[in-house]
C-alpha cells in the first residue's frame, strides 16, 4: 500500500536526551524526523547525529506547556515534508516538590501537562 510521503514524517518531543534520543534515532532508520527538545541545543546536537548517519532529519525548540511550540514545530515539519504522520509525545514536565507537600494546582498542572 502506498502513502503520502508526510504518513513518513515523525515529529519527537523530549528528543533532546534519554528515551526521547532512542526512539528519534530509530524512528530516523525509517522516517523523517523533527528532534524537538525544550532545550534546542540538545535537540541540534541530536539532529547533526542523525544527519551524520545518514537520517534526513531537523530540529527544533518545543515546549509542551505552550502551544505556539507545538504549532511551530507542525508548521516547520509541514514546511519541509509536506505534513506529518506521527506524532510521538516523550516530553513529560515534573515538580520537585515532595508528594506530600504538592499543591493541587500543581498536581493538576503536572497531569494536565502529562496525561491530558
Amino acid at each position: 500500500m502506498n502513502y503520502p510521503d508526510w504518513k513518513n514524517v515523525a515529529i519527537v518531543t523530549g528528543a533532546g536526551r534519554g528515551v526521547g534520543t532512542a526512539i528519534a534515532t530509530k524512528l530516523a532508520k525509517e522516517h523523517r524526523v523533527l528532534v524537538t527538545d525544550l532545550d534546542p541545543d540538545r535537540a541540534e546536537k541530536v539532529a547533526n547525529r542523525l544527519t551524520t548517519e545518514g537520517a534526513t532529519v531537523a530540529f527544533a525548540k518545543l515546549d509542551i506547556s505552550k502551544r505556539e511550540d507545538f504549532s511551530a514545530a507542525l508548521v516547520k515539519a509541514t514546511d519541509i515534508w509536506g505534513g506529518v504522520g506521527i506524532l510521538v509525545n516523550n516530553a513529560s514536565v515534573t515538580k520537585t516538590t515532595s508528594i506530600y507537600e504538592i499543591t493541587q494546582e500543581e498536581f493538576r498542572d503536572v497531569l494536565g501537562l502529562n496525561a491530558g
